[in-house]
């Protein structure tokens, strides 16, 4: 019935801004690029803003979007802090089995 996930979207109120993070930080190919909605290639799973229904999800909470470190969570932590990202709510590692 159900084949697998075909993407995880989230809604976004500036989808430049948030194509630019995805794309430009976090180094996510983008694989669609439809003005409102692009898609980007997050090691086969497909990760997708949309600007077209940005609100409803900042003020009681919204999609979580969790990735797979290239170098170990410390290191990339590091990387990202140093390309001026901060974690205002912290950073925890959990080990999928």
């Amino acid at each position: 019935m159900i084949k697998g996930v075909a993407n995880v979207w989230m809604p976004v109120e500036d989808v430049e801004r948030a194509k630019g993070f995805y794309r430009d930080t976090l180094e996510l190919p983008v694989v669609k690029d439809e003005g409102e909605w692009v898609e980007f290639d997050a090691n086969g799973m497909r990760v997708a803003l949309n600007g077209r229904e940005p609100q409803g999800t900042y003020s009681e909470g919204g999609p979580m979007l969790t990735f797979q470190p290239e170098h170990g969570l410390d290191k990339t932590v590091e990387d990202l802090e140093s390309r001026g990202v901060e974690f205002p709510a912290g950073v925890s590692q959990r080990i999928a089995e």
